[in-house]
């Protein structure tokens, strides 16, 4: 652009958000209170008409405010002191666009591009201003293109339901850099940051841009810590699973390889990896849950062994095979001998030469794809520790949880909103933040600032394991939805979960009603996408699944039910445990065929007919036709004679879930129809031929019938 920035390959911010006030008040002698309801990077424009020349004004901002008077919440947040502006009044009918002094970080630079100063700010207050209405102020935020409509998220539980949307417009405002940085205090890209940024972005909107610049900007401009440096592979890899496209492993892999191999001469000969420099588990050290550093300990080892098992699926993609057979030699030596060294007999230690246990040594193995060998007692001790990490561990905590089949007690740490303890997203909210801190709080990081996405880790945990929609096989050609409700008692877990998640492929809609011995799921996918949908069996004797009006016969694996190949379209899927009855089966078929209409008589009801070709609900749900398209009949498609014989057969379309039957008679009485072809139960939408083979006779009539099975 004209500034030398160059935009190629991605999406330039711009003041996309011009926010009105939520509120303004008075408070007397020319001074206002002003609350835009959220934090966003960018300034404040005021319209004032009036001879105000020789008048000045003061503005000052801050991302907190006590009553209707703004303050400085501590840290490193937008101080009002140091921001305020004095600005000079003219006469005659201006807007004002006011910026603040630069007291941000200097990591990124903004300032040329975006044609000025641009400040994290919610509230404002005026002094000395003359009258001024509510819809002459505004807030211009900086970000990149966004779409609030992207993504949706409700649940049982109001409070993680208010986490979730903190961590969604987390993701929005923190881009406002065209590449993510960790937050005002250094505005500065880092590579576990970023990790947890692209997951989050990649949940709330379709957009991919930022994501890829930031780790391959990253790959020019790495910082200091081993574990962070390791990152390097994941971030590349979901790219690829979620964009589909290998020009960025091809482009980046040697340098993605470089910071990896970096650390190769430092692998013992059992594969262990012995490092003791610039090792960092978690951040601040204060949120190591008492780790001690090794030079052979868990936490980097456990991300070695991810590394490696990534570097040998892109080298796979990439056609590399010796490059494939070194990485994965590499990863299975580490996978060999990893239990032997740092195994105890209950959990994993911090390190070989340690004998001190953490919450770190245990889910960060876990969530990495290393199994113990009591996986139980590791889950168990996890739980005793509650939110024993920082906001980053976090994400590989809550990973582990679900993974382990915990979901319970992971959904409990994200609605968690004790007023006794203050580890969670909801101290955030409260403390009045409305982007994600970095830390928990201002005293478990004295300098923290109110901006950081990579606190923002429920962003991409609610989507990805609680609606539980995540790519199978490159750019979604076939999703994995699995979602994790947990037991759904009204206490544990949630009772239902709603959601849209978009994809590169189109938007996936997911809602689950969930309850101990109940499962109900409906999903609606675009129709260029399979999916792989896992329900859980709930602990029932015999499950089965009702899957859009018709029993579906799916096997158990690892206590879900699992369905393949799940074309595009709206499905309703329920558990069951037993051979369901005629309403089971007319109930998820209303629910796939008229989705939020499902209820609705005028539309649903029984007798309706309304699409209008003649066949009422009633008769659509016994052929499993669709209610909404006049085109989709029971309709005979071919009929023939053959010889020898001759050999009656005719062609139906057949819908799964029912019975065909062709019948046969003589005199067209209706005592006289007799079966001639034994009813079969199709599994899948297709032609069926059936074929009379009995004797044949001087003259017949011929029906093909569909019934429930």
């Amino acid at each position: 652009d004209a500034t030398g920035h160059d935009w190629a390959g991605r999406y330039q911010p711009s003041f996309g958000s011009v926010v009105p006030p939520v509120l303004v008040v008075p408070k007397g002698e020319g001074s206002y209170f002003v609350d835009f309801g959220r934090d966003g990077f960018g300034y404040l424009t005021i319209r004032l008409n009036g001879n105000f020349a020789g008048r000045s004004m003061t503005v000052r901002f801050s991302e907190h405010a006590s009553g209707q008077t703004v303050v400085d919440a501590g840290g490193s947040t937008t101080n009002p002191n140091t921001t305020q502006t004095v600005v000079a009044l003219q006469d005659g009918d201006v807007t004002y666009r006011i910026r603040t002094p630069d007291v941000s970080g200097n990591g990124i630079h903004v300032d040329g591009w975006a044609g000025g100063v641009v400040t994290p700010f919610r509230y404002v207050e005026l002094i000395n201003c003359p009258g001024v209405k509510a819809a002459d102020i505004r807030q211009h935020v900086l970000h990149v293109p966004f779409s609030d409509q992207a993504a949706a998220f409700r649940s049982s539980d109001v409070t993680l339901d208010a986490v979730w949307e903190m961590c969604r417009y987390s993701m929005k405002a923190t881009t406002f850099a065209g590449i993510y940085v960790d937050g005002d205090r250094e505005r500065l890209p880092y590579e576990a940051d970023a990790y947890i940024n692209q997951l989050g972005h990649y949940q709330v909107d379709r957009e991919f841009t930022t994501a890829r610049y930031s780790y391959e900007w990253l790959l020019d401009h790495s910082t200091w810590p081993t574990e962070w440096k390791l990152h390097f592979p994941l971030m590349a890899w979901m790219d690829y699973l979620y964009t589909g496209n290998a020009e960025a492993l091809a482009v980046n892999y040697d340098k993605i390889v470089s910071h990896v191999a970096q650390y190769h001469p430092s692998v013992r000969a059992d594969g262990i990896l012995s490092h003791s420099h610039n090792n960092i588990v978690d951040w601040p050290a204060g949120e190591r849950d008492g780790y001690v550093l090794t030079a052979e300990n868990t936490v980097v080892n456990a991300f070695c062994y991810k590394s490696w098992r990534i570097l040998a699926d892109i080298a796979g993609v990439l056609g590399k095979t010796s490059d494939q057979a070194a990485f994965t030699g590499r990863a299975d030596l580490l996978q060999a001998n990893f239990n032997a060294v740092f195994w105890n007999g209950s959990q994993y230690k911090d390190g070989a030469s340690t004998p001190h246990v953490s919450a770190h040594a245990n889910f960060f193995p876990l969530a990495l794809g290393l199994a113990p060998p009591d996986k139980r007692s590791v889950l168990d001790f996890l739980k005793t520790r509650r939110m024993a990490c920082s906001v980053y561990g976090s994400q590989f905590l809550l990973e582990a949880l679900f993974e382990g089949g915990e979901a319970d007690h992971a959904i409990g740490l994200m609605k968690d909103n004790s007023t006794t303890y203050d580890r969670h997203w909801w101290n955030m909210i409260e403390k009045g933040s409305t982007i994600a801190m970095e830390a928990w709080g201002n005293n478990y990081k004295p300098n923290q600032d109110w901006n950081h996405a990579w606190g923002a880790t429920p962003a991409n945990i609610i989507p990805r394991y609680v609606l539980g929609l995540q790519p199978l096989t490159p750019g979604f050609a076939t999703a994995l939805i699995k979602p994790q409700l947990g037991t759904g008692d009204g206490t544990l877990g949630l009772t239902r979960a709603s959601g849209v998640i978009p994809t590169i492929r189109g938007p996936v809609e997911i809602t689950v009603e969930n309850a101990p011995a109940d499962f109900r799921l409906i999903l609606k996918t675009p129709g260029n996408m399979l999916a792989r949908v896992l329900v859980p069996t709930k602990g029932l004797a015999n499950p089965c699944l009702i899957v859009n009006g018709a029993r579906v016969a799916a096997p158990v694996v690892d206590g879900h039910l699992v369905l393949e190949n799940v074309k595009g379209g709206t499905h309703a899927i329920h558990l069951s445990g037993e051979a369901p009855d005629n309403a089971s089966l007319l109930e998820t078929w209303k629910a796939s065929m008229f989705g939020n209409e499902a209820g609705n008589p005028a539309v649903a009801g029984d007798e309706r007919d309304p699409d209008g070709d003649g066949m009422s609900n009633a008769d659509e749900f016994i052929a499993n036709t669709d209610p909404l398209d006049p085109d989709d009949l029971f309709v005979t498609k071919v009929f023939s004679l053959t010889e020898p014989g001759p050999a009656f057969r005719m062609t139906v379309a057949g819908k799964p879930g029912r019975r065909y039957l062709l019948e046969r008679s003589v005199s067209l009485e209706d005592s006289s129809w007799s079966v001639v072809r034994e009813p079969e139960v199709l599994a899948e939408r297709q032609d069926l031929e059936l074929e009379d083979t009995s004797p044949p006779a001087t003259k017949a009539f011929y029906r093909a019938r569909v019934e429930l099975p």
